[in-house]
């Protein structure tokens, strides 16, 4: 009994001296979770244990490495459980190649914006958007390979190794569309058809430098690069052609065109005040060329040599001139040039009329301008109808024809047009040209200095042909402008003008020229001045036609004029020559064509204008009645001739 009992007692001493193994955390992750998985998962295991871990990847994933506790790519992993570990399995998508293969001409497009010609590698599952580009000139066709159909664009799952061939095939173009088909174009203006091929798909490829253009009249100019310019009035067909396709234009060669220039806002200023008188006017410049390109040298001969000039001066300082001594058809300067040239001279012209309305400005340039020049129509002409009147066989342009295509009729009762200006390389019976026979005369071509159209009848320094001009609502004046001699003549036919509108009127006064001819004037019998203020042809101290460059001091009244008599002072070239004007910074006063600056004609009649009495003159005057008045504003009565016709108005208040 007493030893049983003691053995019960040694038995716990016995169990408490046993020791246990210690025991470590594995956590194993899965990245993505639907990768894979991994065998033994989470656990615990004895401290120095060895597990052997394996990673299994799900269909369409692969084993890509371990990370965590442990890294690298061995699989299975033996891990020893020496602490706690977590470790991560990370599977990814099983790559597979796309490889494109393309026939024909053009590219296929990937939904990720990526030009695809060679192997693409994509992750399983993506989805590609293949959309097929082709070249010009050709259509898709079909896939072949993986894909057999003709979508477009063809989305396709990536899940295997691709192959795909793209397959492109040359379109046939069945018909030719011009997209700029003309109606009319001008004498030397340029044109080129934009030309379309269009395919049998309905899209098109530009064949504008491809295509042949074949022309049946002479009427064009065919240039470089498939462009043609105007070269005759009249109607072509123009055939383009391309392989065995043909398409045709009919178009008109119109020989004038209007003109929109922003250089010539100066020409159509416009001017709206009670004391200013403003004059609507249409320009028309005539350039005759040979082929819309070069001007036709027979109308613009050198006979004097004048045009010289012309190719120093644009040449060099508007860099426009084609002219080539060693060229006889450029002998006589480029289109451009001479189209400058015409502006150039009506700006001068412009600036002259409204500079000698400035009543007494001689010398202190602050007076006020009279008279406005408002351009409101400018066009060139290129091919120009003459017309020859009576047995003086004189050529002039046929108005007739010029005007209707301007609408003339409408300009001037509508519009108040009241001078028209032409502007013409002249020839005439006495051009060494025409003299010798060298030049047809049927190229002969003159204009009168001034020619009026009026319903009160023909006052100018024309022929006063009978029903020459259109005869319409209001007086209109047709002033002749000679393109070489410049605005030194243009001025001088408006004092023509001038000296016959005004003594007009005072002849039906019954004043028989007392006033203006005489007193203002100052003629002699000899046909010279009388030291008053002077002529078109006579400055005050000369008898000498044109003599506007003597030097001879000589007394007059022109700067103080009054009917019986003003303050006299020496004057001669010097006092006109030698003045300088506030001149518009569009003006090429000192052009070296003309040479205005030092042109003593010129500026002759500018002086001789600025003498003429205007609105604010209030001159002194006692009529033949013994009535004492003043004058009236001469200005306002050869601008507005109708009225002052109608109203019998004079040179003097009444």
């Amino acid at each position: 009994m007493k030893f049983t009992i003691l053995a019960l007692a040694m038995l716990p001493l016995f169990f408490a001296c046993k020791k246990e193994t210690p025991q470590k955390q594995l956590t194993v992750n899965v990245t993505p979770e639907i990768g894979g998985s991994v065998t033994p998962s989470t656990g615990t295991y004895a401290m120095g244990s060895i597990v052997k871990l394996t990673a299994t990847p799900n269909a369409e994933y692969i084993f890509k490495e371990w990370t965590g506790s442990y890294s690298g790519n061995t699989n299975p992993a033996n891990i020893t459980m020496d602490a706690d570990k977590t470790l991560t399995a990370v599977f990814e998508k099983r790559p597979y190649p796309l490889s494109l293969t393309v026939v024909g001409s053009g590219t296929v497009k990937e939904e990720i914006i990526k030009i695809a010609s060679a192997a693409t590698n994509y992750t399983s599952g993506t989805t590609v958007r293949l959309t097929p580009q082709p070249a010009a000139g050709f259509q898709f066709k079909k896939w072949s390979g993986d894909d057999t159909s003709s979508r477009t664009p063809l989305d396709i799952v990536i899940s295997k190794a691709t192959n795909l061939t793209c397959t492109f095939e040359k379109m046939t173009i069945t018909s030719l569309k011009i997209d700029n088909l003309l109606d009319t174009l001008v004498i030397s203006k340029t044109h080129k058809y934009i030309v379309k091929g269009i395919y049998n798909d309905g899209s098109s490829i530009d064949l504008s430098d491809s295509v042949k253009l074949t022309f049946d009249t002479k009427n064009v100019t065919s240039l470089a690069n498939n462009n043609f310019v105007g070269a005759q009035s009249g109607t072509v067909k123009i055939k383009v052609s391309y392989n065995n396709l043909i398409t045709e234009d009919d178009i008109y060669i119109n020989y004038f065109e209007e003109i929109i220039n922003k250089s010539a806002a100066f020409l159509r200023e416009n001017l709206v005040a009670s004391d200013i008188i403003n004059v609507p006017v249409v320009i028309i410049n005539f350039h005759p060329t040979l082929d819309g390109i070069n001007i036709d040298p027979r109308r613009y001969l050198d006979d004097y040599g004048i045009k010289d000039r012309y190719y120093s001066f644009y040449n060099t300082d508007r860099n426009v001139c084609s002219y080539d001594k060693t060229n006889p058809v450029c002998q006589v300067g480029s289109l451009e040039m001479y189209k400058q040239r015409a502006q150039d001279l009506h700006s001068l012209t412009k600036f002259g009329i409204e500079e000698g309305s400035k009543f007494r400005n001689f010398n202190s340039n602050q007076a006020k301008k009279t008279v406005n020049i408002q351009v409101v129509k400018y066009f060139n002409f290129y091919e120009l109808k003459t017309k020859k009147y009576g047995s003086s066989v004189i050529p002039e342009p046929d108005y007739q024809d010029v005007f209707s295509k301007v609408n003339m009729e409408n300009l001037v009762n509508a519009l108040g047009v009241k001078e028209v200006w032409i502007c013409i390389p002249p020839l005439s019976t006495e051009y060494p040209s025409i003299q010798n026979g060298s030049i047809s005369k049927e190229f002969l071509l003159n204009l009168p200095e001034s020619n009026m159209s009026s319903p009160t009848g023909d006052i100018s320094n024309s022929s006063r042909f009978e029903n020459d001009l259109p005869k319409y609502n209001k007086t209109y004046v047709v002033y002749g402008v000679n393109i070489d001699r410049g605005p030194s003549e243009a001025l001088h036919n408006r004092g023509h003008q001038l000296e016959s509108q005004l003594s007009f009127i005072e002849k039906n006064k019954q004043n028989q020229n007392e006033l203006f001819w005489n007193k203002f004037v100052g003629v002699r019998a000899t046909g010279g001045p009388l030291g008053r203020v002077g002529t078109t042809h006579f400055p005050p101290n000369t008898n000498v036609d044109y003599d506007y460059g003597n030097l001879n001091l000589v007394e007059s009244d022109i700067n103080n004029w009054k009917p019986d008599g003003g303050d006299k002072t020496k004057v001669n070239v010097d006092t006109w020559t030698k003045r300088d004007y506030v001149v518009p910074s569009n003006i090429f006063w000192n052009n070296k064509v003309d040479n205005v600056k030092d042109d003593s004609g010129y500026k002759w009649f500018i002086y001789w204008f600025q003498a003429f009495p205007n609105q604010n003159s209030n001159i002194p005057f006692t009529t033949n009645a013994g009535k004492q008045t003043t004058l009236t504003n001469w200005w306002d009565i050869f601008y507005n001739w109708d009225d002052a016709v109608s109203r019998n108005k004079t040179l003097w208040v009444e």
